[in-house]
């Protein structure tokens, strides 16, 4: 693990000096890009006063010429004079300006130092032959002519020597700036370049490390369970035979508990030391406590005598930790991988199945999955009930019917009795018997008891006309959690109904089996003012003591004593004994499973109070239509 955080860290690292680089390789440019641009433009601003300067020296000349040449009369000589003098200040000036934008001791610099030097020597020689063309009465202007021809020649030429010199230094500084970046460009690619290699390199090898650590498990070096399903595919799609040795460790977690999860580790190595593979076998680690083999070998016969060595092997040896010493035990499910198995999830369930049945057991035991062993089909029917259940609350396909408990003495006064029906995918309506067995034997019938409540609290809210009460069954889930009067408060009060309309319905069996919770809940459910029948009596373990404990208002005799009660005179002196007693403790007593008028006569007879059957109503849906 710290090896392949170093790792997650240099690779991060690399990656931020990486991004670094290329952030810094594009600010560069965009600096060296204003760098050159802004060197173009002091070339460009320099090169615009060095032409200026030619120009008008130009100028100057040419007004001197003009002086000399045109100046005959004294308004003209002082007008060409002026323009003159104005054209030799403005070039100083512009000389002048120039020079405080070029750089010291540079080509340009000196030639703009040399050319105002030449400028002025220049301007005294001008002047001198100034005196001369005033000195001179005839041919003047030839004599002055001859004093100065040819010394513009010399500040002429140093100008377009500045004006080359300034154009040629712009230009090395674009190229010197412009060479600068490409050498930092080359730089920081190449530095790049070899934070990339480094990087990738570091990525592969935390993709091998990672891919190692996908492959096998770290604790045992079995392969993983990931390999396994990949192993299980291979297998399915070339429909090889195979046998699978599923492992679970039992009391595992009494090990990880006692020893830590360090301890437990050691403990697991230990395992998969004795679990080490051979040429005909392949070892897999699926999860905390288990493991899988899958071997070639050539028949069943030889794959459980090859369990029960691995089974004897661990429970006689000896792990030890801390100075102390444990035993372990396993338990081994076989399975035969052949063709009638159709997808990697038949394997599993048919593995998890097996070792179910290993563990019921007791453990320490090898069993064979056979599609034959009635307790695993019991169990793989099960599980599917199971499945239909979460799917049916999931799709909202249990609904609710209603059969009539009528008072014996008048056909006005009753109350109805909620059944829990199932719709099928195919539209058709099913008693889910079954499925109830399947959901009070894996703890999930609580949530079906939830979704009656509220269900049927739900239809008291939305149909204040139906005046009668209602009997709900509680299951033992139920009984068994007091959090349920929380639930059930809560929907009393979300849907603002009367409590006194509803009454709860308990097994005589599952009562008993959790007698001190059951006797606290019926308790609350009292004093919210609900009605507490105990139904199938006659049928469970009780005694009549129990009726006192759990203080019920309503005894439901079990329908095995009622359907031939006519013709049973056995079943006629419990249900008469039944009756005394309820009546001697202020119960009424409810008879179930009421199919013919003789019966009804039988049981009016015999002092029962509520009578419920297919003779009396017939169930149909809650709500109708």
């Amino acid at each position: 693990m710290d090896r392949e955080r170093s790792l997650y860290s240099a690779i991060f690292i690399v990656t931020s000096i990486t991004i670094g680089l290329a952030i810094y390789a594009v600010i560069l440019r965009e600096q060296t890009t204003q760098t050159a641009l802004n060197a173009q433009s002091d070339a460009y601003h320099e090169m615009l006063l060095a032409r200026e300067a030619q120009v008008h020296f130009k100028k100057q000349v040419q007004e001197w010429k003009n002086v000399l040449l045109r100046g005959h009369d004294n308004k003209d000589y002082d007008n060409y004079l002026a323009q003159f003098l104005d054209e030799e200040t403005y070039v100083r000036t512009t000389v002048h300006d120039l020079l405080q934008r070029l750089e010291p001791d540079s080509p340009a610099h000196r030639l703009a130092k040399d050319f105002l030097k030449a400028h002025d020597d220049l301007g005294a020689e001008y002047r001198k032959a100034l005196m001369v063309f005033f000195e001179t009465q005839t041919d003047r202007h030839i004599a002055t002519d001859k004093q100065v021809r040819g010394i513009d020649r010399a500040p002429t030429d140093t100008l377009d020597a500045l004006t080359d010199a300034i154009k040629l230094t712009g230009d090395q500084k674009v190229n010197d700036t412009l060479a600068r970046l490409k050498t930092a460009f080359i730089s920081i690619i190449l530095f790049i370049s070899l934070c990339i290699v480094l990087a990738v390199g570091l990525i592969v090898v935390l993709t091998s490390r990672l891919s190692k650590e996908i492959r096998f498990d770290q604790v045992t070096g079995f392969y993983s369970r990931r390999e396994l399903t990949k192993y299980l595919r291979t297998v399915i799609r070339s429909q090889q035979s195979m046998f699978m040795f599923y492992i679970d460790i039992d009391q595992f977690k009494l090990i990880n508990e006692l020893c830590g999860h360090s301890g437990a580790d050691s403990f697991l190595k230990h395992i998969a030391k004795l679990l080490s593979p051979n040429s005909h076998t392949q070892c897999f680690r699926s999860n905390s406590d288990e493991f899988i083999l899958l071997s070639s070998l050539r028949n069943i016969d030889d794959a459980i005598r090859y369990a029960n060595t691995i089974r004897e092997n661990i429970e006689s040896s000896y792990f030890s930790w801390a100075e102390n010493e444990f035993s372990s035990s396993c338990s081994i499910a076989i399975i035969e991988i052949n063709r009638s198995f159709k997808s990697i999830e038949d394997i599993y369930s048919a593995a998890d199945l097996a070792m179910l049945e290993c563990k019921e057991q007791g453990g320490n035991c090898v069993i064979t999955f056979s599609e034959f062993n009635d307790r695993i089909i019991q169990r793989q029917q099960d599980m599917r009930r199971v499945h239909e259940i979460n799917r049916a609350l999931t799709e909202d396909r249990f609904t609710l019917y209603k059969q009539k408990v009528q008072r014996i003495a008048s056909d006005k006064n009753y109350y109805y009795e909620i059944l829990l029906r199932l719709k099928n995918p195919d539209g058709s309506i099913s008693a889910p018997g079954a499925i109830i067995a399947a959901a009070e034997k894996y703890n999930i019938m609580g949530k079906i008891d939830y979704w009656v409540l509220r269900n049927t609290i739900a239809y008291l809210a939305d149909y204040p006309e139906e005046q009668a009460s209602f009997a709900i069954n509680l299951s033992g889930a139920t009984l068994s959690d007091p959090s349920c009067i929380n639930y059930l408060q809560h929907l009393i009060d979300t849907y603002q109904i009367t409590p006194s309309r509803l009454q709860f319905e308990i097994t005589e069996t599952e009562a008993v089996k959790h007698l001190s919770t059951t006797n606290i809940i019926l308790s609350a459910l009292r004093d919210m003012g609900c009605r507490i029948s105990l139904d199938d009596f006659g049928t469970g373990s009780s005694s009549f003591s129990y009726l006192q404990q759990m203080k019920i208002q309503n005894l439901k005799i079990d329908g095995v004593f009622i359907k031939d009660l006519h013709h049973n005179s056995v079943n006629q002196a419990i249900v008469e004994s039944a009756v005394k007693v309820a009546k001697s403790m202020g119960i009424s007593t409810t008879a179930e499973f009421v199919e013919t008028e003789e019966v009804v006569a039988l049981l009016k007879e015999l002092q029962v109070d509520y009578v419920q059957g297919f003779g009396i109503h017939k169930p149909e849906p809650l709500i109708q239509g």
